[in-house]
């Protein structure tokens, strides 16, 4: 395979808001965030422009189930509105559209009963698209790929809004796992994300992260998923509902190639010493206790690369996030390479870390590992969010890989320096 099958822009695209006009902007990619080459040396392969276009007037949906449906209908209407906002909020701070709850919005249901009957409705549908899926799912090009968002409705939308949602004669979508645990609506992301998996089942493709778990939702206390679920509607209902989200997660897929060229995982690739075959035949339900005892499948979601700028990154090391127990590894970019020439790929993409004033994403290993972030000022670290665009570039037969970005509401107001894009 050409080493340069696979390029990733030398620039990022953004939108200012709150939105004053259908307008992109972009910028060169930050050199914090790329490893191994000085920016102003990548080649650049964009043509064209990507414009927002709204896809209101045009069939969206196609054949689906009715419940998935309303919830792709309502969040495009929220998400507009949510747009103009004035002045842009950090996700914590955010009450709702109109100050009306996000999942009641969401779901255009007001009484909880029904809307937990709704919630458990989604769910089941949900298994039964899962189940009839592999394990490692596929999805065509052009892509966009999602990170971590961590309960931030806010970003998710915001995203969505920005860079163009889901619809039935689309691009694929896929949804790199972590969608719960620690942020204020919780409910309303994994459940949209679910609905756009029913609705839109050869489209959206849904990968694990390490918090689709019911021990890690646990484990996080107050602000984990169960507890989540049951400040929302009660001990009884809210266990109900957590549990049914908790049996779905051990169904769902661990990985998905992009294009039959890029591996989308949500930690990484452990010790590299496996071929695409142990993911494909992992026998689900496939709980964290199983996991543990498949040393490839979970660190396929707890793993983590070790930049090239560090010392002694090469090989595979001991990682912290299990206090160097040998379970869980960090790889170098020796690693990475021999991965991807034993599995005939060409990029892995990846989610699972963020880093402090970040961009949402990160460019490592020769440009042959790269990790993004959708969940914008994640846990204080003032980090922009991210979706990954790739598409197909006719001349030269090559994917081009171009971060997306939503600035971050409390990092420092950069605007002046950028430049128009269009």
């Amino acid at each position: 395979t050409d080493e340069r099958d696979i390029v990733i822009s030398p620039e990022y695209d953004f939108a200012v808001h709150p939105a004053t006009q259908w307008r992109w902007h972009h910028k060169a990619l930050s050199q914090k965030a790329v490893h191994s080459a000085p920016v102003d040396s990548l080649e650049s392969y964009a043509t064209g422009w990507e414009r927002f276009k709204s896809n209101f007037d045009c069939d969206i949906l196609g054949p689906s189930n009715r419940l998935a449906r309303r919830l792709v209908q309502r969040a495009r209407w929220i998400a507009h509105g949510l747009a103009n906002e004035k002045p842009d909020v950090l996700h914590s701070e955010w009450e709702g559209p109109g100050g009306k709850d996000p999942l009641n919005a969401l779901f255009d249901e007001m009484d909880d009963v029904l809307l937990a009957a709704e919630i458990l409705e989604l769910v089941d549908a949900l298994r039964g698209v899962v189940q009839e899926q592999p394990v490692l799912v596929e999805a065509d090009i052009p892509a966009k790929v999602y990170g971590d968002l961590h309960g931030q409705f806010r970003d998710m939308l915001l995203l969505l809004h920005d860079f163009g949602f889901p619809h039935y004669h689309g691009q694929s979508f896929v949804f790199n796992g972590d969608w719960v645990d620690r942020g204020k609506h919780q409910l309303a992301v994994v459940c949209l994300v679910f609905a756009y998996k029913v609705a839109f089942p050869n489209n959206v493709m849904i990968v694990r992260g390490n918090h689709e778990d019911a021990g890690q939702n646990m484990h996080t206390g107050d602000r984990g998923f169960t507890a989540h679920c049951t400040k929302r509607f009660g001990p009884g209902v809210g266990m109900q509902i957590f549990r049914a989200f908790a049996d779905v997660f051990e169904w769902l897929p661990l990985g998905c190639l992009v294009g039959a060229r890029i591996l989308v995982v949500h930690g990484g690739i452990g010790d590299g010493e496996w071929d695409l075959e142990e993911i494909e035949n992992a026998q689900r339900p496939l709980s964290m206790d199983l996991l543990s005892k498949n040393k490839v499948l979970y660190n396929v979601l707890w793993s983590d690369p070790i930049p090239e700028t560090v010392e002694n990154s090469f090989g595979v090391h001991s990682s912290p996030r299990d206090s160097h127990a040998n379970l869980v590894a960090a790889f170098g970019e020796d690693v990475t390479q021999k991965f991807l020439l034993r599995n005939d790929l060409s990029m892995v993409i990846r989610s699972h870390q963020e880093q402090m004033g970040g961009t949402g994403y990160e460019v490592m290993h020769g440009g042959k590992c790269i990790r993004v972030f959708s969940a914008r000022d994640y846990e204080g670290n003032q980090n922009d969010g991210c979706v990954l665009s790739i598409r197909w570039r006719l001349r030269g037969g090559r994917f081009i890989v171009r971060p997306q970005v939503l600035r971050s509401v409390t990092k420092r107001d950069t605007s002046s320096d950028e430049s128009d894009g269009g």
